[in-house]
């Protein structure tokens, strides 16, 4: 065991105080589909690390928002890119 502890959420049925507390005390790494719900990357405690699914079709620019986010929250940020044609593209910046 690495005495971790995985949850699915859907934030959309979580309040907005609710998903704030959940961000900030009680999440180290943010892995989410290209979209909104990875704004909230930016609650994470600064050892946090926000990564992003990006789905076949996005361009690679499209991720520059997340990454950004990242930055200025001192985070780390991973993407994984499903290019539609074989194993996905991933890095970490």
């Amino acid at each position: 065991r690495l005495g971790m502890r995985l949850a699915y959420l859907q934030l959309e049925k979580l309040s907005m105080p609710e998903t704030l507390l959940l961000m900030a005390a009680g999440t180290d790494v943010l892995m989410g589909v290209h979209g909104a719900g990875l704004t909230w990357c930016a609650y994470l405690p600064p050892s946090g690390v926000c990564s992003q699914l990006q789905p076949p079709g996005l361009a690679e620019w499209e991720m520059v928002l997340m990454l950004r986010i990242a930055t200025f929250s001192s985070l780390g940020y991973t993407y994984w890119i499903d290019r539609g044609e074989g194993p996905w593209k991933s890095g970490t910046l």
